[in-house]
């Protein structure tokens, strides 16, 4: 498919709420199997003013605002997105949704659409999302994105690099990167088939850091934390997507040394 067939354009927060909706209705909800599923409440949120406030206040916000936009196929349109690109931190870009329509499905419009985002979107190192069911996994999974560890939330994630990562640093933690020792935690916990931190374990585990009972490691790129060490816990956990590089050794390495 020609990729200049495909446009993009801001939406309109009234008409992309009532496709997000149509869409949480139709295609999440009824078809999540991936991570934790979703409950009663859950799916309740996703459709409350409280959850498009949420969102509309990180499309207003100064710093690395999200985007709504709709695809386009000539003056059809054809789906719809939205995602945030933090550049002020590794140049991640999160994409919080992603959708067809069902009648442009199994064509190509998927793929197209995803390659003029990405032709698109400025200051992006690389591309990050969760997954809700099997559909949904290979779709993205054919565009190259591989699974790399679960969120904080239990979600599964997902990430396709678009440039060469930079070296990677050991330090030890810092409190700014908290969040993200909870998503490799939640890793480290889901490929033993344990249970993922409920938000009680998560405030355990950030206490017993913060009284010094546990210190971690962490290796870095950029700003990005891809990897963790924790002694006291016998704890060793590097991104699937950051292996075959060293990084176990290291943080071993500078814990020995600090």
């Amino acid at each position: 498919m020609d990729l200049e067939e495909i446009t993009i354009e801001e939406a309109c927060r009234d008409a992309y709420w009532k496709k997000h909706e149509e869409y949480l209705i139709r295609d999440i909800f009824p078809n999540s199997s991936i991570g934790s599923l979703l409950t009663q409440e859950d799916k309740e949120y996703f459709l409350s003013e409280k959850y498009r406030n949420t969102l509309i206040s990180i499309c207003n916000r100064e710093t690395d605002p999200a985007h709504m936009i709709f695809f386009y196929k000539g003056e059809v349109q054809i789906g719809f997105c939205s995602y945030c690109v933090y550049t002020s931190e590794d140049g991640k870009c999160f994409i919080l949704d992603f959708c067809i329509y069902p009648e442009y499905r199994t064509a190509g419009y998927g793929k197209a659409c995803f390659d003029r985002l990405r032709k698109e979107v400025r200051g992006a190192k690389y591309f990050e999302l969760n997954l809700s069911n099997e559909r949904n996994r290979r779709f993205w999974m054919s565009l190259g994105f591989r699974y790399n560890g679960y969120d904080e939330n239990g979600s599964a994630l997902y990430m396709l690099m678009q440039e060469a990562t930079e070296e990677v640093v050991c330090e030890e933690l810092k409190e700014e990167d908290y969040c993200q020792i909870l998503k490799l935690y939640n890793g480290y916990m889901a490929e033993r088939e344990m249970d993922l931190l409920t938000d009680d374990r998560q405030d355990e585990l950030i206490s017993k850091i913060e009284r010094g009972e546990l210190s971690f490691f962490v290796g870095k790129c950029a700003t990005r934390v891809v990897g963790m060490y924790c002694a006291e816990a016998k704890l060793l956990f590097v991104e699937p997507l950051f292996r075959d590089r060293g990084i176990e050794k290291q943080l071993m390495d500078f814990r020995q040394l600090s």
